[in-house]
């Protein structure tokens, strides 16, 4: 017999579109570390974003899109610790997230000026078998997380 989780958030009628993706904000339905019942958090596309169970929340401006899974710990938007993660997702696989000032996708993290003035040929030369199609694939994410950076106040130039 599994166990029912009881649900700590629900998503709002709150909503936004970040590059052609709709995200809703959550809002606590219980109280827990130090969210409170009703406070409003993050945004996120779906529950599968966020889980319901352990300590995971997403505060502020906080994203978590794409495959991004939040199971636990916080994810900050507006804040200005660099440890603070704001944004989450998953492309093809391979988990990015977003700080104030760096983002981590695989196994490299950058600040997040680097990772816009990199050239295919420096982004090939990180080796551990990023090849043509890590290329292709940070091209397609790049217009999405200039944008992010544009409405959070995060520079990337």
């Amino acid at each position: 017999m599994s166990k029912k989780i009881q649900k700590r958030y629900k998503l709002t009628k709150n909503t936004k579109t970040f590059y052609g993706i709709k995200v809703y904000q959550i809002q606590a339905i219980v109280s827990f570390g130090s969210v409170k019942k009703g406070d409003l958090g993050g945004w996120v596309e779906s529950e599968k974003n966020l889980a319901q169970e352990g300590t995971g929340w997403i505060f502020e401006d906080g994203l978590s899109i794409r495959g991004g899974e939040i199971m636990g710990g916080e994810i900050r938007g507006g804040t200005k610790t660099t440890k603070d993660v704001f944004c989450a997702l998953s492309i093809n696989c391979y988990d990015l997230t977003m700080t104030d000032n760096h983002i981590s996708w695989g196994c490299k993290t950058l600040e997040i000026s680097e990772w816009f003035s990199l050239t295919k040929k420096d982004f090939i030369a990180f080796g551990n078998g990023t090849t043509e199609k890590h290329w292709k694939m940070w091209l397609k994410i790049k217009p999405m997380l200039k944008m992010i950076c544009e409405e959070t106040g995060r520079k990337y130039k």
